[in-house]
């Protein structure tokens, strides 16, 4: 008699995820982007969300997007704002391709100074006096 009760254990990789969402929360990226980006009615993922993965990406050592689903699984779902294990199912090299696609109709200079100047005030760097570069934040 099997039982359907059964639990499973499932191991995540966490890595420097918190550090790269933590950076990217206190930047505002994640804000700027959900304001620039359009979503249609019948996406599953929001395009904000599907950025942010690539950029998490980009920044753990890039995976080629055939392989972007299988990298995403064995990731905690929650460090991308997806609650549900089955969206991402969904993540496959097309889905991306299609955020990016909407990446590039955004008006880039205005997005990057957006970006630059949420930096700027996030880490205070108006303030250093110093002549060192350094992060004052």
């Amino acid at each position: 008699m099997q039982d359907s009760n059964k639990e499973t254990i499932r191991r995540f990789t966490i890595g420097e995820m918190p550090l790269i969402k933590s950076t990217i929360m206190r930047l505002g990226f994640d804000r700027i982007l959900s304001q620039k980006l359009k979503t249609h009615g019948n996406q599953k993922i929001n395009t904000t969300s599907l950025i942010l993965i690539l950029v998490h990406n980009v920044a753990c050592g890039r995976t080629p997007f055939y392989e972007l689903q299988q990298w995403v699984e064995k990731i905690d779902n929650r460090i991308f704002g997806l609650e549900k294990p089955c969206e991402t199912g969904l993540l496959n090299d097309d889905i991306f391709g299609r955020a990016l696609d909407k990446l590039f109709e955004v008006d880039r200079a205005s997005l990057m100074t957006e970006i630059a100047l949420s930096t700027v005030q996030a880490i205070n760097l108006y303030n250093c006096r110093s002549k060192r570069f350094s992060l004052c934040g």
